[in-house]
């Protein structure tokens, strides 16, 4: 088992033993809004949902090699791997259902005791090695999507992790000879309360399909055309799945429903679990 995998490499193909992951598992800092009411001591708290700050994530890691041409050689090949500028994933070999995504801020060299940067920990010649990745959404994520379908007028559960989430939520809606105006009702896990409602102004024959992104902010048809002046004033767009309207620990799960004005319709959800 991989103890670190970034970007979908396996960096203990390079002779990388882990050592050390401060911060590893520690929770987010969160930011709160308040400000100074007249007449008020302490401060009052302004919005109900925290920001949740960055973080920094250090992986700092052993690289041994037979000598030292190959060592060199591993430690480039390291920097090449790790050395994008695009969002990386970074998955653990103790957790390997969660992953986080981060952006790689730097490579060091980290000195050993008295000053020594090499050593011979298993007979050969070794050095450590730090990784630094700038965590801007703190939060972790599964490795996979969940992806459910549904067909009108049918609550159809959806898990989720722990904490709220927007990344990779996407709804697709296909249409049916006469189909229009279509509703989203997102209810808690015994149906009782709705949570969020999303409704559309708009004929969706057969064959035709609205791809409702809500990471992206965007509502499209099945040729990328824009549509998002379908979405009707006032609805509920884009949002995040709660893991508040249920519990993570069981088979109790948030319910989507759709329904539309004529005939069938049929709608797949697509979400990715977030936890804290």
């Amino acid at each position: 088992m991989a103890d670190v995998t970034i970007g979908g490499y396996d960096i203990s193909g390079l002779a990388f033993e882990l050592v050390d992951l401060p911060n590893h598992r520690s929770f987010m800092r969160r930011r709160f809004q308040d400000a100074q009411t007249l007449l008020r001591d302490p401060r009052r708290l302004m919005a109900v949902d925290p920001v949740h700050s960055r973080r920094t994530l250090d992986i700092v890691g052993n690289m041994t090699a037979a000598n030292m041409g190959l060592l060199n050689t591993q430690v480039d090949q390291l920097f090449s791997e790790c050395d994008q500028l695009s969002e990386m994933t970074i998955v653990f070999g103790d957790r390997t259902d969660r992953q986080l995504y981060g952006f790689l801020e730097s490579i060091s060299r980290v000195s050993r005791t008295r000053g020594r940067e090499f050593g011979t920990p298993s007979g050969g010649p070794f050095i450590r090695m730090r990784l630094s990745f700038a965590i801007l959404d703190p939060l972790w994520y599964g490795t996979s999507v969940t992806t459910v379908s549904s067909i009108q007028n049918t609550y159809t559960d959806i898990a989720t992790g722990t904490a709220p989430s927007v990344r990779d939520h996407k709804w697709t809606i296909t249409g049916a000879s006469g189909a229009s105006n279509p509703t989203i009702l997102v209810l808690d896990e015994d149906g009782s309360t709705v949570r969020k409602t999303f409704e559309m102004t708009a004929s969706i024959g057969s064959g035709v399909s609205r791809v409702i992104d809500h990471d992206l902010g965007t509502i499209v048809d099945g040729s990328a055309a824009n549509k998002i002046s379908e979405r009707k004033a006032g609805t509920d767009f884009p949002f995040a799945f709660d893991s508040r309207w249920a519990d993570f620990r069981g088979s109790d799960w948030p319910q989507v429903k759709l329904t539309s004005t004529d005939a069938q319709m049929t709608l797949v959800v697509q979400t990715r679990k977030a936890y804290y």
